[in-house]
């Protein structure tokens, strides 16, 4: 007989002798024998997906990919609310991506016993990076400032207009 129990944890089994069985000699039960039956929790890995975008761009859907066995056919999304968040920040450069996830409540009746998804699964995460690559700028409008001569050498102020974006770029001789 197995103690009762459905989550993850060691139980006790005992051995039962049936005295009103006994007749049979071939066999000698030794009612201390104990054993342990241990249940361990399905192991779950949520790795964030690598992504970038362009700056200037809106960010593009962060998605995550999962690996371990999981309840019958069931899939992470079905188990926890997922999503993968990054650290803020607009201008160029490398962020990094998280995973947060919190179990969802579960349908799954083991013996009687209601198992919540937290009892069911150890969660790991896996982070990546996110990357905002510089824009090039093609779709432009450029100026350059009349200058009036007034016999000294002059550079003239440039400005450049990022139609898409609607963002102008002076350029300044340094």
């Amino acid at each position: 007989v197995r103690e009762a129990g459905e989550v993850e944890g060691t139980y006790g089994i005992s051995f039962v002798f049936d005295a009103a069985k006994a007749g049979n000699r071939n066999y000698f039960i030794n009612e201390e024998t104990a054993a342990t039956f241990t249940i361990t929790k399905r192991t779950l890995e949520l790795s964030a997906i690598e992504n970038s975008k362009v700056y200037g761009d809106v960010d593009p859907v962060f998605t995550y990919g999962e690996t371990g066995e999981m309840y019958k056919d069931q899939k992470a999304s079905d188990a926890f609310d997922i999503n993968v968040v990054r650290v803020a920040g607009e201008t160029v450069g490398t962020y990094e991506m998280s995973i947060e996830y919190v179990a969802k409540a579960s349908d799954v009746v083991v013996n009687g016993v209601a198992i919540s998804y937290d009892d069911m699964y150890a969660v790991s995460t896996v982070n990546n990076t996110f990357t905002i690559v510089t824009e090039v700028i093609s779709n432009t409008n450029s100026s350059v400032a009349d200058v009036v001569y007034n016999g000294k050498e002059q550079t003239p102020a440039v400005s450049v207009t990022d139609t898409v974006l609607n963002e102008v770029v002076t350029l300044v001789e340094g």
